[in-house]
């Protein structure tokens, strides 16, 4: 009788260490993907950030700015400079009659 119940103690205290150790190793792969989960969500924001940042960069470096000169027309009127090319604008074409 006393051997049956040392048995039936070591097979619930087997049963115990190995549940318990199922439980730790899913508990650790949780943490580890929560973790590579979390270091991913990072690494995007860093990327989002960076493509923002290249983009007004890259929107700066092709912006045009022109001399701000102008040029009298045979009207009286003046035209100045017009991106990208910098080149005088059109003097307006009045037909008086």
């Amino acid at each position: 009788m006393k051997k049956k119940r040392v048995v039936i103690i070591c097979v619930i205290a087997i049963v115990i260490l190995v549940v318990s150790a199922i439980v730790l190793i899913i508990n650790d792969k949780r943490k580890n993907q929560e973790s590579i989960n979390a270091q991913t969500r990072e690494k995007m924001q860093t990327v989002q950030q960076e493509e923002k940042t290249n983009k007004n960069q890259s929107e700066e470096e092709s912006v045009v700015y022109c001399t701000q000169e102008v040029r009298q027309c045979p009207d009286g009127s003046y035209v100045g400079r017009v991106p990208p090319d910098c080149n005088f604008s059109l003097c307006p074409d009045f037909n008086y009659r």
